[in-house]
């Protein structure tokens, strides 16, 4: 095919889409040779032989037509199909793969990351799929034993990063979602093994930071990854299988329209260098982290005094989350404060993982000081507005369980902790302020539903509840939390005590009896508001409980106070 007359667009891609389906059939027969124990075969087989010559027609097919911006759509569409042949490549079992056939890692590597930035969509979907093998390959989670194929964890970062750059301009809703899972695939598979990478990644999409192409392909490159990073390098050349022609070399003038082209595309797209991420994406990579939080399970990742050992034993600047803690913080307080509203809800959610898994984390720097002390301010400058007049209901709902968690954290001696009243108070203020009957019954939000409102009820009487539950769990050691809530206790104990009356209303037969009056509901809503009675119902009954014996148990039985006071 080399000396013969140039193929049209229309004919490479027929040749590379034939060659692409003739590999596809020859797989089964290596596969089963392979099951059955039989020798592959590398040499002289006809099956190897021809998965050979199919891969000369694929290369030989997008040698015809190369992405120099002159081809149009084509030379895009055959990068796609090769990708695609690579791809049917790695199915056969490890060990079948004859190296004949396979092409260079690094140059397939390259024209995955170039198809990602593609605003073709068929070689964008195929980069993607070719992703979630190679990328998955190369961070150990792949299942083919094809590890010549892996991607090194340098060009799996700056994959990483172009996938989110691709869902940040991508409209088609399929190829939205197929880039997601691949997405998440990549962080479970490496997320485990580098989650500094990933938290530095995702948080720079978050708080919308640009790192120029040196900071992401790294200082420390390996060797297999500098073949294929331009057009020409590896991909084109006789990795593929594919002779070489001197006739195939462009003249000078060639060379310089082809500079120049490079140069204009170079420049286009330096317009969009510094372009804010869209707020889905930013949202979409907030999740993510929250799932690398779920991902990096090692005790050491939350213990700073392990952390600290390992990082000396084993050198370097450390892949444990606890020594950047700040950056994890800062992240999630990024979005917790965000100028979109539907984004807020998200970063407390984001706050709530981080406290929950660094809550008991002592300072060793500090004796008798929490982790989270240090980060005290953000957390504080993050929930006030969840309790705001303006607040979403979300917001509100996710900020009282932050609070609730926070205060359990920073409340308690035990272990030489020591406790600062000032904060429990401040803190505590902004829910018990409103968790009184009158108040309760004061919050509204005509433009949502009902429901809404229940919702925000409660899960502040919750988070009240699992703050008196553990001081009556734990008088001594957190006798500073049980000096800040008494005083909020009777009013406390009114609307506890409307909660589960309203919850046990519900629980009789689906729906409350003719005539009573809810305190927490209206009987328009009373099925949607059933589910968020049920999960504050069982805190609420103990931290009821714990009030029988006290003062506070009885004190202004006889005032009839409203809105679900009273109670005998």
């Amino acid at each position: 095919l080399a000396p013969a007359p140039p193929l049209t667009a229309r004919a490479a891609q027929g040749l590379a889409a034939l060659s692409t389906t003739l590999a596809a059939s020859l797989l089964p027969s290596l596969s089963a040779a392979a099951g059955a124990g039989k020798p592959p075969q590398h040499k002289g087989g006809q099956h190897t032989a021809m998965l050979f010559r199919c891969r000369v027609l694929v290369a030989a097919a997008r040698r015809a037509h190369p992405l120099d911006g002159r081809s149009g759509g084509a030379a895009e569409a055959l990068l796609a199909e090769e990708l695609r042949f690579e791809r049917l490549l790695l199915s056969l079992p490890s060990g079948t793969l004859p190296s004949a056939v396979a092409a260079s890692p690094p140059a397939i590597h390259e024209a995955v990351l170039r198809g990602l930035a593609s605003r073709h969509p068929g070689l964008r979907a195929a980069a993607v799929e070719a992703l979630r093998e190679f990328g998955v390959a190369g961070a150990g989670g792949g299942a083919t034993g094809h590890t010549g194929y892996a991607m090194p964890p340098s060009t799996l970062g700056r994959a990483a990063v172009a996938l989110l750059s691709l869902m940040d301009g991508e409209v088609d809703r399929e190829a939205l979602d197929a880039a997601k899972r691949v997405t998440l695939s990549l962080l479970h598979a490496d997320g485990g093994q580098r989650p500094i990478f990933w938290l530095r990644t995702l948080g720079d999409v978050v708080q919308e930071v640009v790192r120029s192409e040196a900071e992401l392909r790294g200082s420390n490159r390996g060797d297999d990854e500098e073949a294929g990073g331009e057009e020409g390098s590896g991909w084109d050349q006789n990795a593929s299988g594919l002779p070489t022609v001197g006739g195939d070399d462009e003249d000078e003038e060639e060379d310089r329209k082809r500079q120049k082209e490079a140069q204009l595309e170079a420049e286009e797209n330096a317009k969009w260098a510094h372009v804010a991420p869209r707020w889905q994406t930013r949202l979409y990579a907030a999740e993510c982290v929250r799932r690398l939080l779920d991902v990096a399970d090692h005790s050491a990742h939350y213990d700073l005094t392990l952390a600290r050992e390992e990082t000396e034993r084993q050198g370097g600047s450390g892949e444990r989350l606890v020594l950047h803690l700040g950056r994890l913080v800062s992240v999630a307080f990024t979005v917790a404060t965000s100028r979109i509203e539907a984004m807020r809800p998200a970063g407390v959610l984001m706050l709530l993982d981080v406290v929950e898994r660094f809550a008991a984390a002592p300072d060793p720097d500090y004796q008798g000081h929490l982790l989270l002390e240090q980060s005290h301010a953000q957390l504080g400058a993050a929930l006030r507005p969840c309790f705001g007049p303006e607040a979403d209901p979300s917001l509100t709902a996710s900020g009282a369980a932050l609070l609730a968690r926070y205060l359990l954290a920073i409340s308690t001696t035990s272990g030489g902790i020591q406790v600062d009243p000032a904060a429990i108070r401040k803190l505590l203020a902004l829910l018990t302020k409103r968790l009184t009957p009158a108040a309760l019954a004061a919050i509204s939000y005509p433009a949502l539903s009902d429901a809404a409102a229940t919702m925000v009820r409660t899960t502040s009487l919750r988070a009240a509840a699992a703050l008196q539950a553990a001081a009556a769990r734990e008088p001594e050691a957190r006798a500073e939390l049980c000096k800040q809530m008494q005083p909020s206790l009777v009013d406390l104990r009114s609307c506890w005590m409307g909660l589960l009356r309203d919850h046990a209303a519900l629980s009789i037969a689906g729906r409350a009896a003719k005539g009573y009056v809810p305190h927490l509901y209206v009987q328009g809503a009373a099925t949607a508001s059933r589910e968020h009675l049920e999960h504050a119902a069982p805190l609420v009954f103990e931290a009821a409980l714990s009030m029988v014996a006290t003062p506070e148990w009885v004190a202004g039985r006889g005032g009839g106070g409203g809105g679900g006071g009273g109670g005998g």
